[in-house]
Order: structure tokens, then C-alpha cells, then sequence
């Protein structure tokens, strides 16, 4: 099974260069053929509307590189070649900023493009899914590990590539919420069953054990589920919260090294939301940059959908925890 990562804008390619540099280097990883095509290059679209970040990101790295200029079609065009190239297909991934400029501008027009011409229900059954990283949460990390308050972007790039490789890198089985469980070469496809008897359930949080050379992650998942429940402060409502996947290398730290990575499904964004949307409201209401969106043919209603929408993901996370 392939998936095809896309790079948008400055900090997209930032991030995905780190990350490209960390997994290509796990033979897991080269075997598959997930993230390699045959020929040896990274299944992946680097897209910006600055040529020098794009220079710079492919110097060194496996990049099937193009020379046209026309950003819309041409990185749709490109989609579809690497897509045509997959034996599998199961997705696209995108690497953006959410915080102005070519990734939260042109990603969100492309991922609008996307959907139209990749309808991911036609895919799997659950669609979608963001992760989203806080840069200021990283910071602190990394200066609270380092004791020192100077740190990079660069710092901050490798530290969030390290996560998407925990979660992303291939595993060697997949357990599902303690329901199916999956071994390498079978399935990579994340299918649960739920008994007719319960109405409702989700994945409230992804487990990824790497370095665990002997198994001993899942043979002693049943005595680890439960502190992980409270732990993560998971749902009552919420039979099957956590998955436990588990890998014997990892890729994503120095040779021999174990790592945990927690991705969390969790009412902790609810913060962040609001916080955004009220930023979002008052620049709204003073008027900020809003000639530049009428000029380009947005209207007052997109806004007022957008606030909506976001308005909703916030009730939706308040209703499910009371």
C-alpha cells in the first residue's frame, strides 16, 4: 500500500525535509515501497511559490523534481502521476502551515481540489484526519529537554518530524482497539468491528511502540491499556479508545533506542479553538486583509461558514466529554 505526502509552503517543506531525512534511512521503509516508488523516489509533491525553499529541500534527497510554474494545475498534475504510480493507493498526506502564507492559503484551495478529485470515502471509511502540533508546546519541550532557551526552527522541524515518524513509519503489527489485530505482510488497513450491541465508539488515542525488539509491547498490553485509559483521561463512553501498534526498529532515533508515541484524539484542542477564533473575530470585525479576500472573489458568506464550522468542532468536543 502507497501513500502520497504533500509538502505545501515554507514550513511544509521544512518539516517534510526533516522528516524525509529521518525515514529514509529505515530499510523498513525502503522495502515497502510505501514511500518509494520503484525507481527509488520519495512518493512525495513539493509545492511552494517560492522556488528557493524548494531548491533547498531537494539538495540531497531522492525528489523527482519538475520545472513548471503553473501552481494549481501543475501540482494536481504532479498528484496524479505519483498517485498512477502507486500499486495501492490509500491516501495523501499533507505537511502545512495553518498560520497564513502559501500552506494555509493555496493548501487550503489544494486540499478543496483534492477532495473533489480523490474522494477519500471511496477510500476508507473514515476520512479524515489531522494532526495538528503546537509550535509554541514544541518549543518548551525542546528547551525544557535542553536547558537552553536558543533554539532553531530547525530544532523545532526535527522535533515535529520525529513525531510524524513514530506515528507514520511502517509497524510491524497493527492492534485495533483490542478487537482485530494485524501482522506485517497480511493487512495495513485499520479495519474495527463493533458488536451490535454497542452504539458508539472511536479511536481515542494511537499507540506506537518502536524499538520493541521482543513483542513485549502488546504481550503486556493488557496490563498497559488500562493505565493508558487514565492516563489519557479517555471517555467512559468509549469501549475500544486505544490502538497499540508496535514495531522491533526505530526508525525514528538513534540505532537501538526505544520510543512511545501518543497521538491523541482529545478535547484538550477545545483551548486552541477558541483562542483562534477569537483572534480570527476580531480581525474579522476591524476588517483586517478582508480587500485582498474580496478582490479574489470571497464573499462574507465563506467567513460566516468558516466561523460555523469551527464554531461546531468546538460544541462537538464540549457535548462528548459532559
Amino acid at each position: 500500500m502507497s501513500t502520497v505526502f504533500l509538502q505545501i509552503g515554507q514550513c511544509g517543506n521544512q518539516v517534510g525535509h526533516s522528516f524525509w531525512k529521518k525515514v529514509i534511512k529505515d530499510e523498513d521503509v525502503k522495502k515497502s515501497k510505501c514511500f518509494l516508488d520503484n525507481e527509488g523516489h520519495l512518493r512525495s509533491v513539493a509545492v511552494d511559490s517560492e522556488s528557493k525553499v524548494l531548491k533547498k529541500i531537494t539538495r540531497g534527497l531522492p525528489y523527482r523534481k519538475s520545472g513548471d510554474d503553473h501552481l494549481l494545475d501543475d501540482t494536481l498534475n504532479a498528484i496524479r502521476k505519483q498517485v498512477e504510480k502507486c500499486d495501492c493507493f490509500t491516501g495523501i498526506i499533507t505537511l502545512h502551515s495553518l498560520t497564513g502564507g502559501t500552506g494555509s492559503g493555496f493548501g487550503s484551495r489544494l486540499t478543496e481540489s483534492l477532495r473533489e478529485e480523490y474522494p477519500l470515502s471511496h477510500l476508507m471509511s473514515n476520512s479524515d484526519c489531522v494532526v495538528l502540533t503546537h509550535n509554541d508546546d514544541v518549543l518548551y519541550r525542546i528547551q525544557k529537554r535542553t536547558k537552553t532557551e536558543a533554539v532553531s526552527f530547525a530544532h523545532i522541524n526535527d522535533a515535529i518530524a520525529s513525531h510524524l515518524s513514530g506515528l507514520f513509519l511502517p509497524t510491524d503489527s497493527l492492534r485495533t482497539s483490542g478487537v482485530l489485530e494485524w501482522s506485517r505482510g497480511k493487512c495495513y488497513v485499520l479495519c474495527l468491528q463493533i458488536p451490535d450491541a454497542i452504539q458508539y465508539s472511536s479511536t481515542g488515542a494511537v499507540c506506537v511502540a518502536r524499538g520493541d525488539s521482543t513483542g513485549g509491547f502488546l504481550l503486556h498490553a493488557s496490563n498497559l491499556e488500562p493505565k493508558l485509559r487514565q492516563g489519557l483521561n479517555c471517555v467512559d463512553w468509549n469501549p475500544f479508545p486505544i490502538d497499540l501498534w508496535n514495531a522491533r526498529t526505530n526508525g525514528c532515533g538513534p540505532k537501538g533506542s526505544a520510543s512511545l508515541t501518543v497521538a491523541m484524539n482529545s478535547s484538550s484542542i477545545v483551548e486552541y479553538l477558541e483562542r483562534v477564533m477569537d483572534r480570527s473575530r476580531v480581525m474579522y470585525d476591524a476588517g483586517a486583509y478582508l480587500h485582498w479576500y474580496w478582490r479574489h472573489g470571497s464573499e462574507q458568506e465563506d467567513f460566516t461558514s468558516g466561523f460555523d464550522t469551527v464554531q461546531t468542532v468546538i460544541d462537538n468536543y464540549k457535548d462528548a466529554i459532559t
